[in-house]
């Protein structure tokens, strides 16, 4: 048997016990998409990996930089936190 397969019914119990947690009532189904045939016909040497760490890095090193210079919308943290309190104090309102 698939090893995958094998461990599906594991995973199934943990995400359900984690939603019951939260939610006794939850009902939840789940399906796994199988992805060996995939990376089946997608070899894994020395060249795919090198690539791959390449353009890892490439892009860690450009959007790293990038973020230097711009704001991911952080700087919007204190007019909330500026609000937040009368919103409360109103009912949400």
């Amino acid at each position: 048997m698939n090893p995958i397969q094998t461990c599906n019914p594991t995973w199934s119990a943990a995400v359900l016990a984690g939603l019951h947690h939260w939610n006794p009532d939850c009902r939840a189904e789940l399906r796994f998409v199988q992805y060996d045939d995939l990376f089946a016909n997608a070899p894994l040497n020395a060249g795919t990996v090198t690539t791959a760490l390449f353009k890892l890095g490439w892009s860690g090193l450009v959007h790293g930089i990038g973020d230097l210079f711009r704001s991911r919308g952080l700087g919007d943290v204190s007019e909330a936190l500026r609000w937040s309190p009368a919103w409360w104090r109103n009912g949400g309102q």
